[in-house]
C-alpha cells in the first residue's frame, strides 16, 4: 500500500514542473534583453584576395590595437567608430603629426574600407 501514494505524487510533481516550464516561455517585460546588430563587411586585399567578414566591434578593436602600437600616437585621445568597414576617428590631438600617424595606422588595418578623420588639432597647454 505504501507504493500506491508515491505514483500519484510523482505524476503530480512532474505535471507541475511541466506546466511551470510552459508558462515561463515568454519573458516578462523587465526580462527582455536588448539585441545588438552586427554588421559585417568583406575586404578585398591589393592582391585581389578576399578576407572573411569583419564585424564592426572587431574592426574597432583592431584599429584601437593598431593605434596603441603606433609610435607617436596616444590611442587614449582618439575615439574609434566603425560602420560596415567605414572607420571614423574623432577626438582632440596635440599635433598634426599624431593625426596623420593615426590616419595611416587605421588605413593599414585589415577590414578597413575607408577612414574619415574628425580629429581636431588642439595644442597642449603650455607649462
Amino acid at each position: 500500500m505504501r507504493h500506491s501514494y508515491r505514483m500519484p505524487i510523482a505524476l503530480t510533481a512532474a505535471a507541475l514542473v511541466l506546466s511551470l516550464c510552459a508558462c515561463s516561455a515568454e519573458p516578462r517585460p523587465d526580462e527582455v534583453h536588448k539585441t545588438t546588430t552586427v554588421t559585417t563587411t568583406t575586404t578585398t586585399q591589393p592582391d585581389g584576395t578576399t578576407t572573411r567578414p569583419v564585424d564592426d566591434l572587431t574592426l574597432e578593436n583592431r584599429v584601437r590595437a593598431s593605434l596603441s602600437n603606433t609610435p607617436g600616437v596616444d590611442a587614449n585621445m582618439i575615439n574609434v567608430d566603425a560602420d560596415d568597414g567605414e572607420v571614423t576617428l574623432s577626438g582632440d590631438v596635440p599635433t598634426a603629426a599624431m593625426a596623420s600617424a593615426a590616419l595611416a595606422a587605421t588605413q593599414s588595418v585589415v577590414g578597413v574600407r575607408t577612414v574619415k578623420s574628425d580629429l581636431t588639432i588642439k595644442n597642449p597647454p603650455e607649462r
